[in-house]
This record gives C-alpha cells, sequence and structure tokens, in this order.
C-alpha cells in the first residue's frame, strides 16, 4: 500500500501566472510538500534524482521568504527606532534644520547626521499628481470666468499684451507687471478653491462659537465657504479680480478670509509653484489667442456645475475655440 500525502490540486499553467509571485511560491511549496510520501515502502517508482530536486526547491524557497521576513522586520525596527530619535530631539529643541545646499538633503543634530529627507519615489509621485490636478482646475476654471466675462478677458488680454510688446516669450519680470492678471487668480482661487476642505487636528482644547472642541478633534475647515462669505466679501456671488487690485489680502495663509492653499505648517508646500504656473500659463494664453465659445454660445449661459471629489473641478469640461492673435 502507497502512503498518499494531503495537498492541493495542481494548478493549470495559465492561472498559475496570473496569480502573484507571493501566492505562486506558497501554492508552489504545498505542492512541492504534498503527493507522494518518501517513508513509502514501496517507493520504487519514485525517481529518487528528481525527489532531490524537488527538496532543493521547497529548501530554496523557504529560504527566501525567510529572509525577506527578515528584511522587513529589520525596516521596521529602523524606522522605529529612528522616530523615537527624532521625536526625542524635537522634544529637546536641538534639531537644526539645514538647506539642501548645506546639509545635502539631511537634517542635523550638531556634527551627526540625524535623519535623510531626500522624498522617495512615491513622495515624488504624490507632489507631481497632487500639482498637476490642482493646477489644471484652476486653469480650468479661470478660462471659464474670463469667458463668461468679456470685458475682464478684455483687460487681461490688452495688460498682457502692453507689457510685452510684440516679445514672443513671457519672464518672470514680465510676470511680476501683470497685476490684473494675478487678481484674476486671486478672484478665481477664492470662487474656486481646488481643496474646499481642509483637515486638521485641534492641539489644545478650545471653545468656538460655544461649542467646546477637545484636543485631537478632527477638524474640516470649508475653504469654498469662507472664500464666498458675505460678512468679509462684497458681492461674493460675483467674479470681480478689481477687489484685489488695491488690496493686500494674499493666499499664501497669513489672510484667514483667503484659503485655497491652507495655512501654518500645515499649508500646501507647493503654493508658489502652483500659484506661478497658473499666472505663466495664464499669460501665455491671453497672450498668443483669443478665445470664444464653440458656435458662437454666450458665456453668460455657461454651466457652472460642480464635480464632487477631492479637487472641485467643472462637472461638463471647459470646451473652447482658440484663434491665434498675431500681436
Amino acid at each position: 500500500m502507497t502512503t498518499l500525502g494531503l495537498g492541493l490540486p495542481p494548478f493549470n499553467t495559465l492561472s498559475v501566472s496570473r496569480c502573484s509571485s507571493s501566492f505562486r511560491d506558497e501554492h508552489r511549496m504545498m505542492q512541492l510538500g504534498s503527493g507522494y510520501c518518501l517513508s513509502s515502502p514501496d517507493p520504487s517508482h519514485l525517481k529518487l534524482r528528481r525527489s532531490y530536486r524537488t527538496r532543493q526547491r521547497y529548501s530554496r524557497i523557504i529560504r527566501m521568504q525567510a529572509v525577506e521576513e527578515e528584511y522587513e522586520l529589520k525596516q521596521m525596527k529602523d524606522m522605529a527606532a529612528a522616530r523615537k530619535r527624532w521625536e526625542a530631539m524635537v522634544r529637546q529643541e536641538k534639531v537644526k534644520v539645514l538647506t539642501p545646499r548645506e546639509a545635502g538633503y539631511a537634517i542635523q543634530l550638531s556634527d551627526k547626521t540625524l535623519l535623510d529627507v531626500r522624498p522617495s519615489t512615491e513622495h515624488k509621485k504624490d507632489i507631481f499628481v497632487g500639482g498637476t490636478d490642482t493646477t489644471s482646475t484652476v486653469l480650468e476654471w479661470a478660462m471659464t470666468e474670463l469667458l463668461r466675462h468679456p470685458r475682464v478677458m478684455n483687460d487681461v488680454q490688452n495688460e498682457v499684451r502692453e507689457i510685452l510688446k510684440g516679445k514672443p516669450h513671457i519672464t518672470a519680470d514680465d510676470l511680476d507687471k501683470m497685476h490684473y492678471l494675478k487678481a484674476v487668480v486671486k478672484e478665481t482661487v477664492r470662487l474656486h478653491p481646488p481643496f474646499p476642505l481642509l483637515g486638521r487636528e485641534a492641539s489644545e482644547d478650545v471653545r468656538v462659537m460655544g461649542y467646546d472642541i477637545p484636543a485631537g478633534t478632527a477638524v474640516i475647515i470649508n475653504a469654498w465657504a469662507i472664500g464666498r462669505d458675505p460678512a468679509t466679501w462684497v458681492e461674493p456671488e460675483e467674479f470681480q479680480p478689481e477687489r484685489f487690485l488695491n488690496s493686500s489680502i494674499d493666499f499664501r495663509g497669513h489672510d484667514f478670509e483667503l484659503i485655497p492653499f491652507g495655512a501654518g505648517r500645515r499649508g500646501c508646500p507647493g503654493t508658489s509653484f502652483a500659484i506661478a504656473t497658473n499666472e505663466f500659463v495664464l499669460a501665455n494664453l491671453m497672450h498668443k489667442f483669443n478665445w470664444a465659445l464653440p458656435g458662437g454660445a454666450k458665456g453668460e449661459h455657461l454651466d457652472l456645475t460642480e464635480c464632487s471629489g477631492v479637487t472641485i473641478r467643472r462637472g461638463i469640461p471647459l470646451l473652447a475655440v482658440a484663434t491665434p492673435c498675431s500681436c
């Protein structure tokens, strides 16, 4: 009588190829560990060489998994130890943050490097995706409002073309002179902040409008509503860039009536880059082209339905006709 081990039925080649590598390894181990038992009283039907190779493969898979688990455990221990050291240094207020040029992307304590702060690949992807989505959203809303208000668009085009005076390219010095265009961008993010809701956590017990908010409470700040508050803004639902021409209000987190990018230490780190990109692209669009809606449609008939999500985009993508300008 032959003794049989317990195992899984063999997978076909197609199904195994579609599984993850870790699942294939585990399934292979089950296959290798099952089948005929070498302690069978009648093992003459087995090929000993094949059995030896099978045991070798089985041992190799186990060793590989053991090495992976040991590496992951070491990473977790290293991260936990680094976090404890960092928190201790912060509590003692002995941490000195140097610029990338000075420290080579490192946070240092005295003469010893404490923590490397070079962004990982995943962080770079998050920054790129986050900046791309919000920038395109603001540009689409800016063009929407300009098409709805032809007078404002005409004023922006006149300003841009007068400053450039036939130059083919826009420089940073040119952008600094475009005050009305900057006001258009500010008014756009006031009415259409890319992030309408800002998440924060109360750092201490506070009382707001009669409500007790204990420390550690998650707080959601409605930046969209703040930008349209009639107690702060005159005619808040109207697109009026002129309100920013003689105003010191900015969106960099110092004026809490306009916080499209948040405020404080948790404010958006890419605010300057995002605004510079929006201003540069919008200036080029105003300089190079004249704009209209398809079929001679009127701007006041544009649908302003918003799409719900982390960022507020147009519910219906904007379609516009661009005519090259010879200026």
